[in-house]
């Protein structure tokens, strides 16, 4: 038996082909904001692989360098910790060897990501570039922090 609404019979057929072509829209909404998305997480973590500042070793900039400049939370905190301990270290070799891993994490350069190319290479490169490019690296993140306290401080007036 069919049901009358108002004197109207629904056509169950429309009716569910309406509610079929809803479902598909709202399908594909739920798809283009899932790909929005993902595209987000993929630009957060592409940021701490790709992306780097340039420092030169030389004062006539022959001879650049890449930094990382976005690395992700866990390698903050890892770096922090490892200052901690370098601070604590007792022996002039842990000092070095955490020294070793901070460069490494910080280094674009993927072939420099394993302190070990520090520890056998010792002859290849100066304690005073090394020095640079840290100093460098802490330089960059101090302007960040202070461009997002603008950032803050403009919004909240």
């Amino acid at each position: 038996m069919t049901e009358k609404t108002n004197g109207i019979v629904p056509d169950s057929k429309a009716v569910l082909a309406e509610v079929a072509h809803l479902e598909a829209k709202v399908k594909q909404f739920d798809q283009t904001v899932l790909d929005a998305d993902m595209q987000e997480i993929q630009m957060l973590e592409s940021r701490v692989q790709d992306e780097y500042f340039t420092i030169y070793l030389d004062e006539v900039k022959t001879k650049p360098f890449r930094v990382r400049a976005c690395l992700s939370e866990q390698e903050m905190e890892e770096i922090q910790q490892l200052q901690e301990k370098k601070d604590a270290a007792v022996s002039r070799e842990e000092q070095e060897n955490i020294t070793y891993t901070i460069l490494s994490k910080i280094a674009y350069n993927k072939l420099l990501r394993d302190p070990e190319w520090f520890r056998q290479n010792k002859a290849k490169y100066s304690s005073q570039d090394m020095l640079t490019i840290f100093i460098a690296y802490l330089d960059n993140m101090a302007e960040r922090a202070q461009e997002i306290v603008k950032l803050q401080n403009f919004r909240t007036r």
